[in-house]
């Protein structure tokens, strides 16, 4: 097996990074439908955050553990208020004016995630591809010494590391392998997807791809998490690799 060669993935994650950045929305957000928590439901969706890098924040917001991340909830926007995607973040208020507690916003967020089909699984090749199109330049010689990678996340890339919690998703990508695989947090907006067939390299090893893309490429307020972690099909549970 051979390793990962870094620089053209963090080509690809820089890309997306990129076009999440001109979908973000900046404008002020008329927030005046959120009282109506009917209306919400439908359109409430999460993000996931590094749990010690946000401590103060947390504190402002329903959120539940995972590992070492925290999921933090949103509601989208209608797209007909913008012209485009945006999204809101669900504040402690929000659920006193709701009346309702985090685990009322953890069930049914856990059944738009399943339901819903934003979930995105694409191969690298097809980035890199998209890469030459738009004349990014890469080193095409090490990326055929590459093992087998997926991008994952939403089909906007916004906020896609949150599909790590979506297990129909999960068991969808493993069925494809056909094995086990290793989940690389490349970006709260997405995730890369490597089968444990693809590289021989140890946890540690792909810790530091992580940490390295995390340093090189991702915006401080972007970082999810430095560690790797590790898809069973067998027990459908997602857990820290290194």
């Amino acid at each position: 097996m051979t390793t990962i060669a870094l620089i053209s993935i963090s080509d690809v994650v820089a890309s997306i990074e990129a076009e999440y950045r001109k979908r973000a929305v900046e404008e002020p957000i008329n927030t005046s439908f959120l009282t109506d928590y009917s209306k919400v439901r439908p359109k409430l969706r999460g993000k996931l955050i590094n749990t010690e890098m946000n401590r103060d924040f947390l504190e402002t917001v329903p959120h539940r553990a995972f590992l070492e991340l925290s999921l933090v909830y949103l509601v989208s926007v209608p797209k007909e208020m913008l012209g485009c995607h945006g999204t809101v973040q669900v504040l402690n208020n929000h659920m006193d004016m709701w009346g309702v507690a985090e685990q009322e916003l953890y069930e049914v967020f856990m059944g738009n995630i399943e339901s819903n089909d934003d979930a995105v699984l694409k191969d690298i090749d097809d980035i890199l591809a998209e890469l030459i199109a738009a004349e990014i330049d890469f080193d095409m010689e090490s990326m055929k010494a590459s093992p087998k990678l997926y991008a994952a996340g939403t089909n906007r890339w916004l906020d896609g590391a949150v599909e790590t919690l979506n297990g129909r998703f999960l068991k969808k990508s493993s069925d494809y392998f056909g094995e086990d695989f290793f989940i690389l947090p490349s970006s709260i907006h997405q995730l890369l997807f490597l089968p444990v067939s693809e590289t021989d390299m140890d946890y540690d090893a792909l810790a530091d791809i992580v940490k390295e893309m995390n340093d090189t490429e991702i915006m401080e307020d972007e970082v999810l998490s430095n560690h790797v972690y590790y898809y069973s099909s067998k027990s459908g549970e997602v857990t820290i690799a290194a």
